[in-house]
């Protein structure tokens, strides 16, 4: 389940990845895109959403890493750089943590599981407990181009928080 080459199905969430470039999209709003800040991948970039274009700024390779106690974990590597990872700090991962790029990193802040809910995903963090990748808004009205994305406690009722929490993964 490692690597970096060739198509990899994940059997416990239906995730399939090839070694392509993909959108990361949020639940709330489809014409938002996982973004690293400025188009640049350097250390500490921050992870926001933003309005999609077709940039590499917005566009991620999701890599098979780990498998931990039957639960694979993936890398989220930003296409501007494929060495730079979105993560969190894993020194005490609470939720409202932000989402940066990192590089190189071996943390467990780089890995997220991709657990499926109905039609989207919910990217759980290996550093922390029960943390998943949200936007900082948890309505469509309020989620704007240039929101931060950080980590909240995984949601498992539904609720506004699970929405924010819930993303898209596509080509185009």
């Amino acid at each position: 389940t490692s690597g970096k080459y060739g198509s990899f199905v994940d059997s416990r969430s239906s995730l399939t990845i090839k070694p392509i470039n993909y959108y990361i999209i949020p639940r709330l709003k489809s014409t938002l895109a996982l973004d690293a800040t400025g188009g640049t991948a350097a250390v500490n970039t921050n992870v926001e959403v933003y309005t999609k274009a077709n940039s590499n700024r917005m566009k991620w390779r999701i890599y098979p890493q780990k498998v931990v106690s039957g639960t694979v974990y993936y890398s989220i590597a930003s296409a501007l750089n494929n060495s730079f990872y979105a993560i969190i700090t894993t020194t005490n991962a609470a939720s409202g943590f932000n989402t940066y790029l990192q590089s190189p990193t071996t943390a467990n802040g780089r890995f997220w599981s991709a657990e499926k809910t109905g039609n989207y995903y919910k990217f759980k963090s290996l550093a922390g407990t029960n943390l998943c990748l949200a936007t900082d808004k948890t309505t469509a009205s309020a989620l704007v181009s240039g929101t931060n994305v950080s980590v909240t406690t995984c949601a498992t009722t539904p609720a506004a928080t699970t929405n924010s929490q819930q993303w898209t993964i596509s080509t185009s």
